[in-house]
């Protein structure tokens, strides 16, 4: 399981880069949703209710959003943990 929260957070920090380079000088950029968060919305309504990889990756993937937004320190951190608690509670 470790490992795979490894490679996950490396995909991630990839996506990061790709959504704070790229994207943003895309002329449409403002339509383009959040990489990030589909991928990771998608990987917690994926994983059985027992995984708790989902869980760990807020942590890292929370940090990535609180350091490119306007929001306090520790906003996403939390908004994520809480979304992928609750997708293993339903």
């Amino acid at each position: 399981m470790a490992k795979r929260i490894v490679f996950l957070s490396l995909i991630f920090c990839l996506l990061w880069l790709f959504q704070t380079s790229l994207l943003v000088n895309l002329p449409l950029a403002w339509a383009w949703p959040s990489l990030i968060l589909v991928i990771f919305i998608l990987i917690n309504l994926r994983e059985s209710q027992t995984a708790t990889a989902g869980f760990w990756l807020a942590l890292p993937v929370g940090l990535l959003l609180d350091l490119t937004s306007d929001r306090p320190l520790g906003f996403f951190v939390i908004l994520l943990s809480g979304f992928s608690l609750l997708t293993k509670i339903f």
